[in-house]
Order: structure tokens, then sequence, then C-alpha cells
């Protein structure tokens, strides 16, 4: 029997009591049981029509149970369209359920608006771009009205659309995710957090990009600790997908290159962990970053660039990186005894200091390019490449191998000469250069006059076979000619090459008249089409160029002599 007042019996009381603790239990939140005592209506509803059917459009919201409890207890008690109807609409600002759900929202984000480095009103500015409808009298509704089920039979307010302008179509935001998140991947990281106030659509898609530009050109962090805490957080909260590529850059901090460097190696091991597959690190700071001894371990990693880093040990040693294709060091300190890689294609050396003991050897079989440019402390020695099409050269003074006494050939016997004492210990039983280089089509090799790492080589008797283009510069002149005359007697093939002399010193080129004169005459392969010698002046030193490329079978019509008035080798 019904009671006095209207209310239904205390049986279907308890029985929807009943099912709303069965439910708390089974959402493992006890604390939900607040929701009955501060909002009676629930035990008078319908639970399988009214109650039940709320819960699932609130909870695919994103809202945990404790959310729909704290913040929108009142809407279990709805129509349940009206409830859909609602969660489509959004939630007007000056509404109760709006700042209750933004307080709660506050508190829940806060480490991850001060962590990202964003401006603490972004959220709020997010909530205020989107679009509200909701009367808020139908929020309030449960409370002033006389029954608790007198506000459901109340005609529904008519929702309010306000005119869009001409081409205030968000056509960006209808494209899908994946083409979205290929947009931010070409944006710095920050910036691309920053996206996640745009729309709710743009809230998470940071966390999936699958690329990591910690970039500090442009970017105010104000401290390299503020730098650190931003990226720490970024890597915590994002999603574990795979990275196509990554580039970390140091803060430029010069009082506190400590904490600029801190955790630079364990973001890059971060990187190397999500499959990486290009990976750049630049720090420029007034000393380098030493990584440990650890080399990298991943099937992924096809492109690592470094930049002022100071490698050592077996850093250098990607047998255990079989995809790696692409490797380039600037401005690093090397003391690695080597750089080993089957996969190599393509290795770039620039302005590197080598400083191990002994030479750093590099063995990749596979390389196709090398480039060796700027190099400081002694030259590495080059292991046979046989795939190696095109290889550029440069040595200038800064390079060890010198000798102190002027022998051009590193042999000078003296035990206070640094360089030709360093060359007898470690390279008496190594080419260095030239059997590494013997299998390349084009070839540059450019060195100061003074260095011997190219003629100490010539004991050997190395062939290029394959090579097709040559440039050298001026040190195949000095010491007789004897670069110019051994490239040209062991380059079957060669069909064009270039001198490029602009330094030189006509002291040292020719001790004797005759030194040019070979006992043997050596004629040169029929291939050679273009000889191309480039000088600031026509002087006795190229007449007698002219003249031993014509004892070795090289027709004048096919020399080209051309003046340049800037030296681009002098120092």
């Amino acid at each position: 029997m019904a009671a006095a007042d209207g209310k239904p019996p205390l049986v279907g009381g308890l029985k929807r009591t009943t099912f709303f603790v069965k439910w708390l239990i089974n959402e493992d939140k006890f604390e939900l049981l607040h929701t009955v005592k501060g909002n009676e209506s629930i035990l008078l509803t319908d639970f399988k029509e009214v109650a039940k059917p709320n819960i699932a459009p609130l909870k695919q919201c994103g809202l945990s149970v404790c959310d729909i409890v704290n913040l929108f207890a009142r809407l279990l008690v709805y129509n349940p369209d009206r409830v859909k109807e609602l969660v489509l609409r959004g939630v007007p600002r000056n509404s109760w359920a709006y700042f209750n759900f933004m307080a709660k929202r506050k508190e829940n984000d806060a480490g991850l608006v001060e962590g990202l480095g964003m401006d603490k009103t972004c959220i709020e500015e997010q909530d205020a771009a989107a679009e509200t409808g909701i009367p808020e009298e139908d929020l309030a509704a449960p409370a002033r009205a006389t029954s608790s089920t007198e506000w459901l039979r109340r005609p529904k307010a008519p929702a309010i659309k306000k005119a869009s302008p001409a081409g205030s179509d968000d056509r960006i935001g209808a494209l899908p995710d994946a083409l979205l998140q290929q947009i931010l991947s070409s944006l710095p990281s920050r910036d691309a957090v920053r996206t996640c106030v745009l729309a709710t659509r743009w809230r998470n898609l940071w966390k999936s990009v699958p690329s990591l530009r910690i970039n500090t050109a442009g970017e105010r962090y104000g401290s390299a600790h503020a730098l650190s805490k931003f990226v720490n957080h970024l890597l915590l909260l994002r999603d574990r997908t795979p990275l196509h590529e990554c580039e970390i850059n140091s803060h430029d901090s010069y009082h506190d290159a400590n904490e600029a460097f801190r955790y630079i190696e364990l973001w890059l091991r971060y990187a190397v962990s999500c499959q990486v597959r290009v990976l750049r690190v630049d720090v420029r700071q007034d000393r380098r970053l030493c990584l440990s001894d650890v080399p990298l371990l991943s099937d992924y990693l096809t492109r690592l660039e470094v930049s002022f880093i100071e490698v050592r040990g077996h850093f250098l040693d990607f047998s255990s990186c079989p995809a790696l294709k692409v490797l380039k060091l600037k401005h690093c300190v090397i003391k690695a005894e080597m750089i080993s890689s089957q996969s190599l294609t393509h290795l770039i050396i620039c302005d590197a200091d080598f400083c191990s003991n002994g030479r750093t050897r590099i063995s990749a079989p596979s390389l196709i390019t090398l480039q060796l440019d700027g190099l400081t402390g002694h030259i590495p020695l080059l292991e046979p490449m046989p795939s190696l099409v095109r290889a550029f050269l440069r040595f200038e003074e800064n390079c060890d191998d010198y000798c102190e006494n002027d022998n051009y050939f590193g042999d000078c016997d003296s035990e206070s000469c640094d360089g030709c004492s360093y060359s007898k210990f470690y390279d008496k039983d190594d080419c260095v250069l030239l059997k590494g280089l013997s299998g390349t089509m084009n070839l540059e090799l450019t060195s100061q006059s003074d260095l011997f790492i190219g003629r100490m080589d010539f004991k050997w008797r190395v062939m290029f076979s394959q090579l097709k283009t040559l440039l050298l510069s001026d040190w195949c002149v000095v010491a007789d000619f004897s670069g110019l005359i051994y490239f040209i007697q062991h380059s079957p093939i060669l069909e064009r090459l270039t001198l490029q002399l602009e330094c030189y010193e006509k002291k040292n080129v020719i001790e004797k008249e005759e030194s040019y004169n070979p006992r043997s005459r050596f004629l040169v392969s029929k291939h050679l089409k273009l000889v191309e010698i480039i000088c600031r002046k026509e002087d006795d030193t190229i007449h007698h160029i002219v003249k031993i490329l014509g004892t070795h079978g090289v027709p004048h019509e096919r020399i080209n002599i051309k003046q340049s008035f800037w030296g681009f080798n002098c120092k």
C-alpha cells in the first residue's frame, strides 16, 4: 500500500537502496554513499528507467564515479533523454555544476598545468570557448520542484543557437586525428602541448604525437630548471607512442650548465626506448656533455645526429642498431677506439676532436658517402669500404699529423717530433687513409701542405681501381709533386682531375729541376677527359705540372687553367 504522502512504499525504497549500494560496491567507491545522503530523491526514482541509464553517458564523458557523485549527482534523477541532450550540448559557465567541475579539474590538473609550463588560465580559456546552451534553471530544477517528479513534466526550454559567421567552420578540427598529429609533429613540443586549449578534441592529441622537439630556439623557458621540469612532465604524461623523430636541444644556460645537462642523456635513452627513428641531440655550452660508455640498443634507429657531445668507449659501437643508416657527429670530442656499424651508409664528422689512445678506427663496410671535415687531433684510420661512392676529406692546420722537422712523409725518426713518433708507434703496420678510400668513385682530398697523413700511405701502393673524379689541393705538389704523380699512376680509369692550388709555397715544391721526370714512362688512361687547375697565377709551378701531365700522356688541350683571385683554402 502506498504511503499517505504519495511516496512509494517502504519495500520499493529498500529495493532502490539495495541497487545503489550494490552499484557503489561494484564501482569500489564507498564514498558514493554520500550521494544518497545528500540527494534523497534518488531513493524515490525509478532506477531501471531513470537512474541507471543516466550513469553510462556521464562515464562516457570521461567522468569517474567520484566526479559523478561530487559534481553531477542530481543528474541521476533526470529524464535520460534530457541527460543525453545535456551531455551533447555542454554545461553553462554560470551553473553550479560548471563551477564545481572547474574547481575539481583545477585540483586534478594542477600538476599538468604547472609541469607543462602552460598558462594557468589555459584550461579556463578552453571551457570559455566551449558552446553552452543549457538553461541554468534546468540544473537547479530538482531543488525547487514541489515533488520529485514535477520538474520532469516541465516543458524543455528551446536551445539557443548562436549564429555562426561566414567561413567560421573549423575545417582543421574536422581533419582525422592521424593528420592532426602529423601537423603537430612539425611544431616544437611546447607549442604542440599548448594546442590542448583549442577545443575539447585537442585536449589529448599532443600525448600521442609521434615526435618530440625540445627546441630552445625562440622559447622562453627562463632557466634550465624550467626546461627540465617541462620536459620531464611531458615525457611522464605522454603516451608511449612510437617516435618517428626526436630533437633535443639544451638550454643556453651559461651559469648552470650542470642543470642544462642533467637529464639530456635520460631523454635520449627515453627516445630510443620509444623506437625513435631519427634522433638529434644538440648541446651548445662552453663545455661538452659527456655521455656514458653504454652503446645504443635499437632495431628502429635509422639516423643519429649529435653535436657538442663527448663520446667514449662503446657508445659509438652500433652493432646493436641494425637499421642505422646515417650518423652525423659535429663539434664532438671522440675518445672511442672504434666507430663501427655494419649497416651505416652515410657518415659525416665535422669539427671533431679525436683524442683517444691510438687512432680511432672507422669500420663501416656498407658506407656509401663519407665526409671528414675540419678534424683536430690525430686523423682516424679508415678500414676498407668497398661500397664507397663519394668521399670528402679536408684536413687543416689543427691536425697533429705533421712533422716538426718538415718531413713530408712522417718518418723523420726524431724522438722530439710528436707527429712522427706517434705515427711510427701506432701506424707501423697500418695504412691510415688510402686503403679505406681505394674503392671510392669520387674523391676530394684537401689538406695543409705540411700534413703527412696522405703521403705516408704511398708505401702501401694502394690502387684506386674505381676512381673517376678526383680533387686535390696544395699538398699534392709539395715534396716533388709526389701526391700528384701517385694518383695519376694509381687511378687507371680516372676521368676528371681538379687541382686547387691556392696556398702552396714555391720553395717547398721542387728541390731539383729533374725531380718531376720519371725514370719510366707511364701513360694515364684514355678515360681522362679533363684536368682543371685552379690557381692564383700561372707561374713556374703550374708549368711544371703541365709538363708532368704531358710526360704521363695528358695532351695540352685537355688541361684547363683557371685563375682565382680569392684562395679558398688559405689561412
